[in-house]
């Protein structure tokens, strides 16, 4: 058994945004020492899957911290940004223990994303089964990598791996969202690759539903993140559209930053906040959060608030410099917030609940 370290202590914030008058959620550290933790998928309010870039599924007990390998899950290549990604769970998964993981495959030569369909039974993953793979390339940067399971069906973001007009080929499923039914067949709306469901993304980190909707947000380059609705069918634009800018020299990469044909991001960040994970707050036990996208920043070490108004969003950022890089953003089945923090002591963190609602 595996038992990583737990401080129940916890965490002074002294953020800004945190000092206002209305503090939305206190940070406590509920399990430590994970190395590079990428991504949460909640088997209950008592248990969680957690991700770590180097190829490990933890099983961590919620109340006590202690993690347990999960063993025979599929090989990775950790390079750069590459490694194990986001795992889902089936919506039938108490029954089933089926489970879905993201990774980079191949070798240190040429590796790709792969997708992986398997059953979690006791600590041991099973009846392994590959469901797509992308084409091997050199080269540790732009996976994707991103789940979101949604009416019966498997969404997959991918990124460009690096090598721009990849993202606009429609028969290269790199910079795109691919869409697969539950038992792994392609499910696409794009004439091109059978999986292929919208393209023209860059890197998309984060996956969610507001509502009955799929949202994304994407890694721009030098300026020009992007947050995303995302609707099958539709062409997000890179590299011909773009607030980015070419890194060091700053000079412009697309066309311009909007064109007929293509769709306008819903917001965007310059300079880049390089977002990571992503959830949607719908609980009254977080007021001043309830009815906005949450988005983990790693370049600020925030946790980034935009709440839709009728001038557009607004932005608010938490915990700035506090906990670190945030990797993953989470709800549990009971509305419970948690972060994940991106590092060699990477932590698992809950968001306690400042102002819970009447019984």
């Amino acid at each position: 058994m595996l038992k990583r370290s737990l401080n129940f202590l916890l965490l002074s914030v002294a953020s800004a945004a945190a000092n206002t008058a209305e503090t939305a959620a206190v940070p406590q550290i509920v399990a430590g020492g994970l190395d590079h933790p990428w991504s949460i998928a909640f088997e209950s309010d008592r248990s969680a899957l957690v991700t770590e870039r180097n190829g490990q599924v933890l099983r961590i007990d919620l109340n006590t911290g202690t993690a347990v390998p999960i063993t025979g899950t599929p090989a990775q290549v950790e390079r750069g940004q590459g490694g194990y990604f986001d795992i889902a769970l089936a919506p039938d998964y108490a029954d089933s223990g089926v489970a879905y993981l993201a990774l980079n495959g191949g070798s240190q030569l040429g590796m790709g994303l792969e997708l992986w369909r398997g059953v979690i039974s006791d600590h041991q993953w099973t009846q392994s089964t590959q469901l797509y793979a992308m084409a091997k390339s050199f080269g540790g940067r732009h996976f994707g990598g991103r789940l979101q399971i949604h009416a019966g069906y498997l969404y997959l973001s991918t990124g460009d791996r690096g090598d721009r007009p990849r993202a606009q080929d429609p028969n290269d499923s790199a910079g795109s969202i691919l869409r697969f039914d539950l038992n792994g067949a392609p499910a696409g709306v794009i004439p091109g690759h059978p999986a292929l469901y919208s393209m023209g993304h860059r890197n998309v980190q984060g996956l969610t539903l507001m509502g009955d909707e799929l949202w994304a947000h994407e890694h721009g380059p030098q300026g020009g993140d992007e947050l995303n609705r995302i609707a099958g069918g539709q062409n997000h634009g890179w590299p011909r559209v773009t607030f980015g800018k070419n890194y060091g020299i700053g000079t412009d990469i697309g066309e311009a930053t909007e064109l007929p044909g293509f769709v306008s991001p819903n917001y965007q960040w310059t300079p880049s906040i390089a977002p990571s994970g992503m959830a949607y707050s719908d609980n009254d036990a977080y007021p001043a959060w309830r009815g906005s996208l949450l988005i983990g920043s790693l370049k600020f070490q925030s946790l980034v608030q935009l709440a839709p108004s009728p001038e557009g969003w607004r932005e608010t950022r938490w915990y700035a410099g506090e906990l670190g890089r945030i990797r993953d953003v989470k709800a549990s089945p009971d509305g419970t917030l948690w972060l994940l923090t991106d590092s060699q002591d990477g932590a698992l963190i809950r968001l306690n609940k400042v102002n819970p609602p009447p019984n």
